[in-house]
């Protein structure tokens, strides 16, 4: 099956002004290497910094590059998913704006995927899989992975990794989909119960430089956003995705 080659990526920035500079370089300097056609939108997810003011100056004669902007921020998934609905390409991806995920991950997952739906015709996620990670992070993950595996009784694993890239069909079955970091554990969880393959891209979760991590940053940020997805997929489970 011949498949249109074009990739949406979404990046949503919440008071990431410090990284915009060097993320926007990045960008620019990766897409001049690529043989498709790639759409880059960068979503002001609510910034209380100058995010907004630079976005719009960085990027003002970039056609590959858009800009959304939303006034108050809602949430991380809601910034992935208002950039979803806007998004023009065959493909989807998202990941972060704090340069702790090479953006150039992106384009080799990308490639990675679309041969695996030029061979085998069918239905594929593609997701981050990070390597070399402190000895903590190690242990939230599994601890994570384990506690869905008990509850949903199905093998999930990193799944606050970037990026995630899949075709838009698998979008069309987002119904009520949460606005916060359960983003990404809802595609997930989305994908095991159609039967979707998920591939794995190993790559390197960068040190942040710039800004405040958010979610599960520091210690207490880890054991919050641990109890607020453990809360979200006992939920999800028993026919509630409300978050």
């Amino acid at each position: 099956m011949v498949v249109d080659k074009s990739l949406s990526i979404v990046i949503p920035c919440y008071n990431e002004s410090q990284n915009l500079e060097k993320l926007i370089r990045n960008i620019q300097y990766n897409l001049k290497n690529i043989d498709f056609k790639v759409e880059v939108i960068l979503i002001n997810n609510g910034s209380t910094d100058d995010t907004k003011n630079k976005l719009f100056n960085l990027v003002q004669l970039d056609n590959e590059i858009k800009i959304i902007n939303i006034e108050k921020n809602v949430g991380y998934g809601h910034g992935i998913l208002t950039g979803l609905s806007k998004a023009k390409n065959n493909f989807l991806c998202w990941t972060h704006a704090d340069l702790q995920c090479d953006f150039n991950d992106c384009l080799r997952g990308f490639e990675m995927l679309y041969k695996k739906y030029l061979i085998y015709d069918k239905k594929v996620l593609l997701k981050g899989k990070r390597l070399k990670r402190n000895y903590l992070d190690v242990i939230f993950t599994k601890l994570m992975s384990n506690f869905i595996r008990l509850v949903c009784r199905i093998k999930l694993e990193d799944i606050n990794a970037q990026p995630k890239i899949f075709h838009r069909s698998i979008y069309e079955h987002f119904k009520n989909p949460p606005h916060d970091f359960l983003l990404d554990f809802y595609l997930m969880k989305i994908c095991k119960e159609k039967k979707f393959e998920i591939l794995n891209l190993d790559v390197f979760f960068l040190d942040r430089k710039y800004g405040e991590a958010k979610g599960g940053g520091s210690l207490l940020g880890k054991i919050r956003l641990s109890f607020r997805t453990a809360y979200y997929i006992i939920k999800y489970n028993y026919g509630n995705n409300n978050s």
